[in-house]
């Protein structure tokens, strides 16, 4: 009769113990890791591609643009360009005490900007290689109190 089970076959037990164990350990530690990680999302708009108006419309006034770029040296440049006059003006601002961002002057330069000129509605977000991206998200997250409209763009 050991020919019914198959020529040189052998009889097996699958141990799932140690398989089950390792599940168990693995999602354990997924939910405990989880529970310490803390997402946050970053609202910045992004331009949509789509079709062109078939009769774009020339604006009576060139629009005002404001570029604020980060430096590594912890200098903030507000660039205000375009308008009625061809306006080109460049704010720096420089850092706080402690080599640190000074985040309160950018907000007072940009509310003095968007009082002197309020047809702004918009701010482009540029930095440098070397500053550090968190930097980056506290602006945008100051910017956006102010502005309804903040773009990230690359150098």
């Amino acid at each position: 009769m050991s020919a019914i089970q198959g020529e040189g076959g052998q009889d097996f037990d699958l141990n799932l113990a140690p398989i089950i164990d390792c599940f168990t350990v693995l999602i354990t530690y997924l939910l405990v890791s989880a529970s310490f990680i803390s997402l946050t999302a970053l609202d910045v708009g992004v331009a949509a591609a789509g079709q062109a108006d078939s009769t774009p419309q020339q604006p009576t006034t060139p629009p005002f643009n404001m570029m604020i770029h980060m430096t590594v040296q912890k200098v903030i440049n507000l660039k205000i360009t375009g308008g009625p006059k061809n306006l080109d003006l460049t704010i720096p601002i420089p850092a706080a005490g402690g080599a640190a961002w000074n985040r309160v002057g950018l907000d007072s330069q940009v509310h003095r900007a968007l009082r002197a000129f309020p047809a702004i509605k918009e701010a482009t977000l540029m930095a440098d290689a070397g500053v550090i991206y968190k930097d980056v998200v506290h602006v945008v997250e100051d910017l956006k109190k102010i502005l309804p409209k903040v773009f990230l763009s690359g150098s």
